[in-house]
């Protein structure tokens, strides 16, 4: 295990369950879709598969991704 995360690299599996506020599913399914268009076009290449699933106002995430962090700032880019 590294002791920081400089050397992290490799494949990198995003589980995610949110619940929407009553009757703002929709809203935050839209909200994902446009994530989903970006991560599965060529502005992140090392985006493998995003996925949705919605039960109600409960909504699934799973992103697949290939990640090499160069140095910290890095990481700290895409938060």
């Amino acid at each position: 295990m590294s002791s920081s995360p400089d050397a992290i690299s490799g494949k990198i599996i995003v589980h995610v369950r949110m619940k929407a506020k009553p009757g703002r599913g929709d809203e935050l399914v839209q909200a994902l879709l446009k994530v989903k268009d970006s991560v599965e076009s060529d502005a992140e290449p090392e985006g493998i598969a995003f996925r949705l699933a919605r039960f109600g106002d409960e909504i699934l995430l799973y992103e697949e991704s290939v990640v090499l962090f160069r140095n910290l700032s890095s990481l700290n880019a895409d938060t």
